[in-house]
C-alpha cells in the first residue's frame, strides 16, 4: 500500500487482486502472520455460508448443512483457505458468481454474476475458464423467462451477453494494467510459471499429487485427513456421475463447474494438491443437492465421517509448540527487530518471519518468487523485470546497503550458510528453529 503498481514497480507472479485485498487487510488489522489470517479466514467462512445457501435454495437444511461440513471439514479447505494465498478470495467470488448466475432471472443479475467472476479472476487467473460454462448457463432456455415475441436463440445470446458485459467491464482495470506494461505482465503471469523448478506434467508428478490427495502418501502429515475426506467426497461424486441424468439440473451444473476447475489445476507447469481446493465448494454443493433426495441417515453419516479427520488435522497444526504456527513466526520477527535496533535493513530467504517486522527489508527479501525466476534468466531480463538473486539477500541489490540481520530458516540453502560465513556473519540467536545472523561490522 505504498502507491506502487504490480508489474510496473515490482515483480508479482499472480494477477493483482490479492495484492490489494491483503494490503487492505494489513492496513485494517496490522502486519503479522497471525493477523494476516483474519481476512482469508473471513473469506473462507463467507464461502462456507454461500455453499450452505446454494444447497438450501434447492433442498432442505440437513442437506445444506451436510454440504457445508463436506467443504468446511475437508483438509484442503482447512490448510489452504486459511492462509493468505489466492485461493480464499478467488473461491469466494467464484462461488458467489456461480450462485448469482445460475439463479439469475434478470439481465442485471447476469451482469452482476459476470462482475463477480471478474473479481475472482483478479485474484487467480485459473478461474477464468469458468466463464465458458457460466456464459452458456446464463443463456440457457430455463434461465430466459418470458421472451415475448423475441426468437429464443436471440434471447439466449442477449442473456449471455449481459453476463459477458459484466465480466469484461469489471476486468477493464486489469486490461489497462496489462497494456501499460505488456512485457512485464506477460513475464510475471506466464513466463515465470514456465521457469519454476521441478515443473512437469509427467505421469509421475500427476500420480504423486493424486496419491497425496487420497491419503496414500505415508510421509505427508495431512495424508490421513486428506485420504478419508477426499475418498468420501469422491465416492459421492462418482455416485452423482452414475446417476447424472437423474440429478437435479442445478447439481449437474455445479458438477460441470467443478470439472472445469479440476482441469485448470493442471494449467500450472507444476501441478500440486493444493490447487484442487478450488473444486471442493462446487463438489460439496453438487453432492448436497443430490443428497437432498437421499435418506436423512445417509446425510448425517456423510457429515460425521468428515469430522474426526478434521479434528485430528486441527489439533496437529494448532499445536502450541509448533514452530510453523503464525504466532511463532511473529515472535521471530520481534527478535529480528530487537537485533536490528533500527541500524539498517533485515533479510531472510523465507518471507514469513519478516511479515511482522518493523525494520526495513532488503529488496530481494520481499519475495522468494522474484529470486526463483531471477536465478533462471540472464542479467538483462533480471533488470527488466525487477528480479533478484539469492546472494543479494546478504549483500543487497546494486545501490542498496547490505542488511544488518539475516534470518536463516528452512528455505535457506547450504550455499547461503557458506555465504554467511565467508562474508563475515556470525550467529547471534536461534528462536523457533530460525537462526538470526548479524554482520560483525554492523555490531
Amino acid at each position: 500500500m505504498h502507491g506502487e503498481l504490480p508489474y510496473l514497480d515490482f515483480s508479482f507472479p499472480q494477477l493483482p487482486g490479492t495484492a490489494y485485498l491483503y494490503g487492505i487487510g494489513q492496513a485494517l488489522f496490522g502486519a503479522g502472520m497471525s493477523r494476516g489470517r483474519i481476512l482469508p479466514v473471513a473469506m473462507a467462512t463467507a464461502t462456507l455460508v454461500l455453499v450452505y445457501l446454494a444447497v438450501r435454495r434447492h433442498t432442505g437444511r440437513v442437506a445444506a448443512a451436510t454440504s457445508a461440513v463436506l467443504m468446511g471439514a475437508n483438509a484442503l479447505s482447512l490448510l489452504w483457505l486459511t492462509v493468505a494465498k489466492t485461493h480464499a478470495p478467488a473461491l469466494m467470488f467464484a462461488v458467489a458468481a456461480s450462485m448469482v448466475t445460475l439463479g439469475a432471472r434478470s439481465n442485471g443479475r447476469r451482469a452482476v454474476g459476470g462482475a463477480l467472476l471478474a473479481l475472482s479472476v483478479f485474484c487467480r487467473a485459473t478461474t477464468l475458464p469458468l466463464a465458458l460454462p457460466l456464459i452458456w448457463f446464463a443463456g440457457a432456455p430455463d434461465a430466459l423467462g418470458p421472451v415475448g415475441t423475441q426468437p429464443v436463440p436471440r434471447a439466449r445470446v442477449r442473456c449471455a451477453g449481459w453476463f459477458l458485459l459484466g465480466l469484461v467491464g469489471t476486468l477493464t482495470p486489469l486490461l489497462v494494467l496489462a497494456l501499460t506494461a505488456p512485457g512485464r505482465f506477460w513475464f510475471d503471469n506466464v513466463t515465470y510459471h514456465t521457469l519454476y523448478p521441478g515443473g512437469d506434467r509427467s505421469w509421475a508428478r500427476v500420480s504423486g499429487v493424486l496419491i497425496e490427495l487420497f491419503g496414500l502418501d505415508a510421509r505427508s502429515p495431512a495424508s490421513g485427513s486428506l485420504g478419508l475426506q477426499n475418498s468420501l467426497l469422491m465416492a459421492l461424486v462418482v455416485g452423482c456421475l452414475v446417476a447424472y441424468v437423474r440429478l437435479p439440473r442445478a447439481a449437474r451444473r455445479y458438477l460441470v463447474l467443478a470439472g472445469v476447475l479440476a482441469l485448470t489445476c493442471f494449467i500450472p507447469v507444476r501441478p500440486a494438491s493444493q490447487y484442487f481446493v478450488q473444486c471442493i465448494p462446487f463438489l460439496a454443493i453438487a453432492c448436497g443437492i443430490a443428497l437432498g433426495k437421499a435418506h436423512r441417515p445417509l446425510l448425517i453419516g456423510a457429515s460425521l465421517l468428515c469430522l474426526p479427520a478434521a479434528a485430528a488435522l486441527i489439533v496437529r497444526y494448532a499445536a502450541v509448540n509448533s514452530p510453523q504456527r503464525p504466532a511463532a513466526q511473529d515472535e521471530v520477527a520481534r527478535a529480528i527487530d530487537a537485533l536490528a535496533q533500527g541500524r539498517g535493513s533485515v533479510s531472510s530467504a523465507g518471507p514469513n518471519c519478516l511479515v511482522a517486522t518493523r525494520s526495513a527489508r532488503t529488496a530481494a527479501a520481499y519475495s522468494q518468487f522474484a529470486r526463483i525466476a531471477g536465478s533462471r534468466v540472464p542479467e538483462e531480463v533480471r533488470q527488466q523485470n525487477s528480479l533478484f538473486l539469492d546472494g543479494q539477500l546478504l549483500t543487497g541489490s546494486p545501490g542498496e546497503p547490505a542488511p544488518v540481520v539475516y534470518a536463516a530458516g528452512s528455505l535457506s540453502s547450504p550455499l547461503m550458510y557458506f555465504g554467511l560465513q565467508s562474508l563475515g556473519w556470525a550467529p547471534a540467536r536461534t528462536i523457533h528453529g530460525v537462526t538470526l545472523w548479524t554482520r560483525r561490522s554492523a555490531r
